[in-house]
């Protein structure tokens, strides 16, 4: 299966975005301290987005 690069790239740019948003209207910071919920949002935020 063959992604063109830049869809592949509007795809990155989405995500990272959903996820900044994400992290922005989470008033939780412990993820700074926790590095285990970056990967339970990346996680939640792939799947959202699929």
């Amino acid at each position: 299966m063959f992604i063109s690069p830049k869809a592949n790239n509007l795809y990155i740019y989405a995500l990272l975005a959903s996820l900044i948003s994400g992290l922005i209207k989470s008033t939780n910071f412990n993820f700074l301290i926790r590095p285990k919920n970056i990967f339970e949002i990346i996680e939640n935020e792939i799947i959202r987005f699929q």
